[in-house]
């Protein structure tokens, strides 16, 4: 999230940064009014094409429950067929609950649920936030994953097997 002048989360300022970014929105493609699409993707023969859907008022990760965790599963469930995969943004402090407590309210999925988010926010120079982006853009988009994920720190983990920790090993994403 990006904060105003006042300290608040500014609605829409991420769909506004991606938009300007070339290396997360391709905009020489011709794509519908309200979507983005990633730059082709060496090795990839799908091109992902994306859209945004922005709680209003915007979600705190530190405050979120089960009827926040509830409300992303339904809104998933209402756009189920429009969509290959799903990403779900979100902050670090909950995240490994809600990719968990998603995983149980979104049984017998047959496509990826991927949550991600960022130690560094991704507006700032040095962002673990945009490799986590477009990797769970690729992974949502690209891969036929039929459970909800986590992608963080270069690796793609289970969202029913992911806490939240300080110690990191470095390891490449794989399958889950």
């Amino acid at each position: 999230m990006t904060p105003n002048d006042n300290g608040v989360p500014e609605p829409k300022a991420f769909e506004r940064f991606i938009r300007k970014d070339v290396s997360l929105h391709d905009p020489s493609l011709q794509v519908p009014d309200g979507f983005l699409a990633l730059p082709l993707v060496k090795g990839q023969a799908v091109r992902v094409i994306y859209q945004f859907i922005e709680y209003d008022p915007l979600l705190d990760s530190s405050n979120m429950a089960g009827k926040d965790w509830k409300r992303i599963a339904q809104d998933i469930g209402r756009t189920y067929d429009l969509f290959d995969g799903f990403v779900v943004l979100h902050g670090t402090d909950t995240l490994a609950y809600t990719s968990s407590a998603l995983s149980f309210f979104l049984g017998n999925l047959d496509k990826p649920v991927v949550v991600t988010g960022s130690m560094i926010p991704i507006y700032e120079t040095r962002t673990d936030g945009r490799n986590n982006f477009v990797s769970s853009l690729i992974i949502s988009g690209c891969y036929k994953i039929p459970e909800v994920c986590v992608v963080f720190a270069n690796k793609l983990l289970r969202g029913n097997r992911t806490v939240k920790s300080t110690y990191e090993q470095a390891s490449p994403i794989s399958n889950c």
